[in-house]
């Protein structure tokens, strides 16, 4: 049987190494002279992407669709708002730009140990199996969720981009250093700026929650927020909006499990265990939704976004946790999940309206409570009677890279401008 691809180009790269006696690899070093450097690391790299495509030329398409929808709706944005740049992590834009090229350095030190005599072949295919795998799913689900905030974002139609210039540990880096108790510290905060920049990015250690995206939206005729990977905040407001809805942010996590009670849990849980992929505000007034959340206050969503890429999302029991993040949010006008993928069946029957059986009404005068679940076609009948049980405002959309298969959350959003 033929070897792989890679593994003949690997052959190729050690031959080339062996008859090159300047090139030098050892444990903490690497030696490459000038006029051996771009051979060395065309083979490099060959194998790699060799590798690659070898093992793993589906998820090269997945991401080769994903890249297409990204360019397409990156270069909307951009014009719509004039914007210079569009920031996402590194190891997801050097994904969504080119697929290949994003997958490949994760098997970068595999491939050194190899050459350093560290590792072997059959430890460096276990391995880069491994890592590209997982770097796979993660950019992926990175990728598309960025994705389809900027599709629900271009359809806004937005013309003006805003940021709040909240301080984090960059721009104080004593913050999180444990000289004052989380919540402690009052501030102001920072009012909203125009930019021509949309940054995705957000440190992890933070005065105030504030919105990674901000515009105005002349189809609305509002402000719109959104804000996606919540972190937990250092500080607590001076002030807060008087004429936006806030939950108790300490209540919540109490609510949920995630307040500490042991020594050896972290100052800040997981907060993915209550809040959505994506929370969306809009207001009248900036201010309004400047602030996400301080120490003691969470704004309360108009809408929760859930973005499902997997296929098999339902089968893996994500459907819980939707239904988790949205009785925690009680968002206003529900959520909606994005799926990738026609949304299962099964997944439509659990939302779908249910009949929940009654008992026969009793002979004595009901109730005020039991008169209100008996239809007046119920009474006096024997036996059981059914009702409708409302189910919950969560709405399952399959869009796959249609932007227009989100006018309905659009058209939802819209309700926004109803007074509360």
């Amino acid at each position: 049987m033929m070897e792989l691809t890679w593994q003949n180009t690997l052959a190729q790269l050690q031959e080339y190494i062996a008859h090159n006696p300047s090139i030098s690899i050892g444990n903490n070093t690497v030696t490459l002279p000038g006029e051996v450097r771009p051979e060395f690391y065309r083979l490099f790299d060959k194998v790699e992407t060799d590798f690659i495509k070898d093992n793993f030329s589906d998820l090269l398409e997945r991401g080769a669709e994903l890249s297409r929808a990204w360019a397409d709706i990156t270069k909307s944005v951009t014009g719509q708002l004039s914007l210079e740049s569009i920031v996402v992590a590194l190891s997801v834009k050097w994904f969504l730009n080119d697929p290949l090229d994003g997958l490949m350095r994760s098997l970068s030190n595999p491939l050194f140990e190899v050459l350093k005599g560290k590792s072997d072949m059959a430890k460096f295919e276990e391995d880069g199996k491994r890592l590209v795998s997982g770097a796979f799913t993660s950019y992926f689900k990175e990728g598309y969720r960025r994705w389809a905030t900027l599709a629900v974002l271009s359809l806004l139609n937005p013309d003006k981009n805003y940021r709040v210039p909240a301080v984090d540990d960059i721009a104080d880096p004593l913050m999180g250093e444990g000289h004052e108790n989380p919540g402690q510290h009052v501030a102001i905060v920072p009012e909203a700026e125009q930019s021509n920049a949309l940054s995705f990015q957000q440190q992890p250690i933070i005065s105030f929650v504030v919105p990674k995206v901000m515009v105005w939206s002349p189809l609305l005729g509002r402000f719109v927020a959104l804000h996606s990977e919540f972190v937990e905040p250092f500080w607590t407001a001076r002030e807060i909006s008087r004429n936006a809805e806030w939950l108790d942010f300490i209540n919540l996590k109490r609510d949920n499990g995630l307040l500490k009670i042991r020594p050896d849990q972290k100052i800040f849980p997981d907060l993915t265990k209550m809040l959505p992929d994506v929370a969306i505000y809009t207001a009248e007034y900036l201010e309004d939704i400047a602030l996400v959340a301080d120490h003691r206050h969470m704004l309360r969503p108009y809408l929760s976004v859930e973005v499902m890429e997997e296929a098999d999302w339902f089968e893996k029991g994500k459907l819980a946790t939707i239904k988790r993040h949205h009785a925690a949010m009680n968002p206003r006008f529900g959520t909606f999940v994005i799926c990738r993928e026609p949304p299962p069946q099964a997944a439509l029957d659990e939302l779908a309206v249910k009949p929940v059986a009654l008992n026969q009404p009793p002979a004595v005068a009901n109730t005020q409570a039991e008169e209100e679940k008996i239809t007046p076609e119920a009474q006096g009948q024997s036996g059981p009677v059914t009702v409708p049980e409302p189910p919950p405002d969560i709405h399952i959309i399959g869009v796959g890279y249609d932007k227009s298969r989100l006018e309905s959350l659009i058209e939802v959003l819209s309700k926004s401008t109803q007074p509360a």
